[in-house]
């Protein structure tokens, strides 16, 4: 053998990992071995499948919660009372801006037009929580609000003129905002 072996794998009968140790005879795996190797795949498939679908099963969830809240049609926003705070049951949210949320179906309601007010930052998501389009200074109405026309996949008619048309990837969108306050905080804190 000329090429040195930094693994120390070449000519072992034993190769130990993280995951267990592998027996190989005449430089191939035992049927042990084989086992091992087909049991460790599947369950690196089962986490990749995992890990795959937090996203949607967390959207999922989101557009369950607000539907059970009643937000519940196209015409329904949850707007919060209150300033959050450290009891709230949000992964993100912050303490000095009141939250706006709706989920948009696309496949019941068809295309959805939602006016996002000036000085509001937010975006909307698809069902893998993928971004679509912010709302705000980094989104089309720059900060100073608009109509944002949200359009199920496939569609195909005109587009009228006046609104920020938005190719919804999914039938599913959550639209999420944040306004900031813009004198001293007049909105009590939650516990």
């Amino acid at each position: 053998m000329s090429t040195p072996d930094p693994h120390g794998f070449i000519g072992t009968e034993t190769v130990a990992t993280r995951f267990g140790s592998f027996e190989f005879r005449g430089g191939y795996p035992t049927a042990q071995a084989i086992t091992q190797l087909y049991e460790l795949r599947t369950f690196n498939r089962a986490v990749e499948v995992f890990l795959s679908q937090v996203a949607a099963v967390s959207m999922f969830y989101q557009r369950k919660g607000l539907n059970d809240f009643g937000v519940d049609a196209v015409n329904k926003f949850a707007i919060s009372e209150t300033l959050n705070g450290a009891k709230q049951l949000f992964l993100t949210s912050n303490t000095e801006t009141v939250y706006g949320t709706s989920f948009l179906d696309l496949k019941r309601d068809g295309p959805v037009v939602v006016v996002a007010p000036p000085k509001m930052y937010g975006g909307a998501l698809d069902t893998w929580q993928r971004s679509v389009v912010e709302i705000g200074p980094g989104g089309p109405d720059k900060g100073q609000g608009g109509k944002f026309l949200f359009l199920p996949p496939g569609f195909m008619g005109e587009v009228p003129q006046g609104y920020f048309a938005v190719k919804a990837p999914t039938y599913g969108m959550w639209f999420v905002v944040r306004g900031f306050l813009l004198t001293a905080n007049p909105i009590k804190l939650s516990p």
